[in-house]
């Protein structure tokens, strides 16, 4: 019972922007699910009053880019306190030179790294568990494991003998690079997909899988024959961390290469009109699956066009859709429309709580992000509906997730719906509007 309640509300990579107020700015939805949704409220309300004074004085002891770590107690959305391990760093946003100040404006800000201890512990077992039932599944099928440190661009190659890892390899990823291209290791027919594995890699795809031949036998690492490579890129706060992988010598087989979620081009260039495809297909060949359905539009982007000009905010319709899709990763898809609505697709979210965690973490971190690009303000108007909670039948799903859209922009922007069945027609959060 205790391991199921650490599951739903734990605390591990939690990450949250507040102000020099202590007021919070923006979110992850590991921070939303462990303390909540509120209007206006600190993260002093939810530090423990035995801790608060050393938090306050870490927190205004730190300068500009300086970090520091500490150990306190939080409170949770069931009001019980936990331990957590907070890394907090200062940061400062400059902004532009005011009229009637020589100097440019600054807007400090605290960023604050958060993991509930207990929750660690709980995780670090799953980890393990996990590691070993891997160690012993490639140990019988023989393939070698690669994970590329996409910062120091180092390859480590492990091997798996009797459920053991040990390390085969560990170069600089241009150097390996090289001895592929070098003549007669690779067939000059096949050379082209050794390139597609280099791209992939360069540009962090989210899951790719390629073969070709290498003849050689000087390789300590691979045999000559048709090799198979299969890798995954690991995002970390938008910025890609790691890519791992597996290596696979074949007797036998084709040269090939696809990209398993699809073509990064045609998914960056993906319509309204082809979320709501992918929508329906899930439905069809995955009936019992969840899906959230979310309609997103840009407070006042008319009058952000009749004051700055089509082209600005042309700009920033797709600067917000890009973050979406950054956001939205793997777990779905996001298009927009001709009339600047942006459509969001996200498989295995209908809890409402993990919803609402979602959206707001969605929300705040483009809010947080326009703020460092542009130094101004952005609000939205959301409309949500959840699949099967608001029924099996697609249409009536974006006929849900439209009306939800229009309440919200009713009640005054700066806000989501999600939609809810009778007897309440639906639910809303009035967001901050600072």
């Amino acid at each position: 019972m205790e391991s199921n309640y650490i599951e739903k509300y734990e605390l591990i990579d939690g990450w949250a922007i507040i102000n020099v107020n202590f007021e919070i700015v923006s979110a992850n939805e590991s921070y939303y699910r462990f303390a909540g949704i509120a209007r206006n409220y600190t993260i002093t309300d939810v530090i423990h009053q035995v801790d608060l004074d050393d938090f306050i004085e870490v927190a205004n002891s730190l300068k500009t880019n300086a970090s520091k770590t500490m150990v306190l107690r939080m409170r949770r959305v069931d009001n019980s306190y936990r331990w957590i391990m907070a890394e907090i760093r200062r940061g400062e946003l400059r902004g532009n030179k005011t009229d009637d100040a020589d100097e440019e404006s600054a807007y400090e800000y605290l960023e604050l790294k958060l993991n509930d201890i207990q929750a660690l512990k709980h995780q670090n077992q799953n980890l393990r568990q996990m590691i070993n039932e891997y160690s012993h599944l490639l140990s019988l099928e023989g393939e070698l494991v690669y994970a590329i440190d996409c910062r120091l661009r180092d390859v480590t190659i492990y091997r798996f003998i009797d459920d053991e890892m040990s390390v085969v390899d560990t170069r600089p990823l241009v150097d390996i690079a090289a001895e592929y291209r070098a003549p007669g290791i690779i067939p000059d027919d096949e050379k082209a997909e050794f390139e597609a594995l280099c791209s992939d890699i360069d540009n962090g795809s989210a899951r790719f899988v390629h073969k070709f031949h290498v003849n050689s036998s000087e390789y300590s690492i691979l045999s000559s024959g048709l090799i198979e490579f299969k890798g995954s890129t690991y995002y970390l706060e938008g910025k890609k961390t790691r890519i791992v992988g597996t290596i696979k010598v074949l007797e036998e087989g084709i040269s090939f290469s696809k990209n398993l979620l699809g073509d990064d081009k045609e998914s960056r260039n993906l319509t309204s009109t082809g979320v709501l495809k992918y929508i329906k297909d899930s439905i069809t060949y995955t009936p019992s699956g969840e899906m959230m359905l979310m309609l997103l539009q840009i407070d006042e982007l008319d009058k952000m066009a009749a004051k700055y000009g089509k082209k600005a905010a042309d700009d920033t319709f797709r600067l917000v859709l890009d973050m979406c899709r950054d956001k939205v990763w793997c777990r779905g898809v996001a298009g927009a429309d001709d009339n600047n609505i942006i459509y969001i697709a996200v498989r295995d979210i209908n809890v409402e709580v993990n919803a609402r965690a979602f959206i707001e973490s969605l929300r705040t971190m483009i809010k947080w992000r326009y703020m460092l690009l542009n130094n101004d303000k952005i609000t939205f108007s959301i409309g949500v509906s959840r699949y099967p909670f608001n029924g099996k039948d697609y249409d009536k799903m974006i006929l849900k997730a439209r009306r939800a859209l229009e309440i919200a922009k009713e009640k005054g922007h700066n806000r989501f719906i999600i939609y809810k069945e009778m007897p309440v027609s639906y639910t809303h959060l009035t967001l901050p509007t600072n």
